[in-house]
């Protein structure tokens, strides 16, 4: 099976550049699963989300890791129960210690990832708030 993994992607996972195979608790279990199973795994190492997801849904890769359940993914991804949960925060600057839980954000700016589940998660939150590209 064909598993993509992201060159970045802690706490799961890391495969840094020139590094011959990655580390970290996804590959572990992938081990453990392998060695219980009899499957084969190999790894293909992607530094972009977007580039991943478009050749998992083309069948260019069979299995990710580290991956968020959202609405859009559960129609076409198929997923496992759940094997680690990782909690999500506002990085901000020191001087703000509130969080806005207002649709529009408080008139505050967020950087998101395109395609991450963060992406999805801000848009269903914060449904006033302005999208720039």
């Amino acid at each position: 099976m064909r598993v993509g993994l992201l060159a970045e992607s802690q706490p799961f996972h890391i495969w840094p550049a020139g590094a011959a195979r990655p580390q970290g608790y996804d590959v572990e279990l992938l081990a453990r699963i392998a060695r219980d199973s009899g499957l084969r795994f190999d790894y293909l190492r992607y530094e972009r989300w977007d580039q991943l997801l478009k050749d998992l849904a083309a069948g260019q890769v069979d299995v990710v890791t580290a991956t968020a359940r959202t609405t859009d993914r559960a129609i076409w991804m198929g997923f496992t129960r759940t094997y680690a949960t990782a909690d999500q925060g506002f990085a901000g600057r020191r001087e703000q210690t509130s969080v806005p839980s207002t649709p529009d954000l408080g008139g505050r700016r967020l950087a998101l990832v395109r395609s991450f589940a963060t992406e999805s998660i801000a848009a269903e939150r914060f449904t006033l708030a302005p999208r720039l590209v």
